[in-house]
């Protein structure tokens, strides 16, 4: 009874999970996407800065499967260049002026 039980909410959590599709397309192992580069680029310069991630802003960014560059500005208007490897590691944080 308990096996029959446990194989019941087993196939029902599967059935559930099943309609969960990524409609954005494939993506590759260790790749991250624009995006969660760009997060990345602004909670690493507001930790460095001591600011809330609200008082940074990207100001542009481009990339490809090699790497990224963001380009933010802090809320004193200063700006920064951040660079991400293609798997979204960030590589370095450039003070611009």
């Amino acid at each position: 009874m308990q096996k029959t039980l446990l194989l019941a909410c087993g196939a029902a959590a599967v059935a559930t999970l099943a309609g969960c599709v990524d409609v954005a397309g494939p993506v590759t192992p260790g790749r991250a996407t624009m995006a969660e580069v760009e997060q990345s680029c602004v909670n690493q310069l507001a930790r460095d800065s001591m600011l809330g991630t609200n008082q940074v802003s990207v100001a542009g960014s481009t990339g490809s499967s090699e790497g990224s560059a963001v380009f933010l500005i802090n809320a004193d208007g200063r700006n920064w260049t951040c660079r991400a490897d293609g798997a979204g590691n960030i590589t370095a944080m450039e003070f611009n002026g």
